[in-house]
């Protein structure tokens, strides 16, 4: 099962592709997308991280427009003090991707061919990053927790004050932290009032928010109805 929860506006998971792509044809403000990848230990761990690598290559860096900021952020145990950006990039507006001299007719070819170029630099810097971030984890055990109200706080730094900004969290969205554990032992619905006294809500300002969870075979439906009031009543 693969679900998207849906937190400050209705949109489908396919639908955030056509935010990202909106406006390509003139100068607009910058489009700010801060993009979440939860590397926390899950069921079938490696299938699901290239699964995620996959949702960032396929379905965000080579859907962004012009004039477009793009910042990929890790959710893990040490969201707070591991937060070295995987990816941080940006694609400029059309008219820098044409050259002086270009004939009228073959401006908007040449604008699209190389903002590909862009986006694909962007995804071979991305991808490097990814596996050296998988590795890292690994190594220093990072992926044995889950602190998304800690990388939540993270994105704060990122967030524009001029243009559009989007928040993208590819996560389970089960936190695992010493103050909040969210496996289903662990949390029930009657958890909810006492979990949000301990943690503050987190404001965002004007964003919109969107949550790509990919598979979630391994947590009962119930359960998971649970984990979304919280998210819901918190962002």
């Amino acid at each position: 099962m693969k679900q998207l929860i849906r937190l400050s506006c209705q949109v489908a998971i396919g639908c955030f592709l056509l935010v990202l792509t909106t406006g390509c044809n003139n100068i607009v403000k910058q489009k700010n997308i801060i993009c979440l990848i939860d590397f926390s230990e899950t069921p079938e761990y490696e299938s699901r991280m290239e699964h995620l690598r996959g949702v960032v290559n396929n379905s965000i860096i080579s859907k962004i427009g012009y004039n477009t900021k793009l910042t990929v952020l890790p959710i893990d145990k040490a969201s707070v003090s591991s937060s070295k950006e995987i990816l941080y990039g940006l694609t400029l507006d059309q008219f820098d991707y044409i050259p002086e001299m270009t004939a009228a007719a073959d401006e908007e070819k040449i604008a699209t061919e190389n903002l590909k170029k862009a986006t694909d630099s962007l995804k071979t810097l991305f991808n490097q990053n990814f596996s050296d971030a998988l590795k890292y984890r690994k190594d220093n055990k990072l992926d044995k927790g889950t602190d998304i109200i800690g990388a939540l706080e993270q994105t704060k730094r990122y967030l524009s004050n001029d243009g559009e900004n989007l928040v993208i969290i590819l996560s389970d969205m089960m936190n695992w932290t010493d103050n909040l554990k969210m496996e289903q032992d662990n949390f029930s619905s009657t958890s909810i009032e006492t979990a949000l006294k301990k943690s503050a809500p987190i404001s965002l300002g004007n964003t919109k928010v969107f949550v790509y969870t990919g598979s979630t075979s391994y947590i009962s439906g119930e359960h998971y109805k649970t984990v979304q009031e919280f998210w819901t009543k918190i962002l």
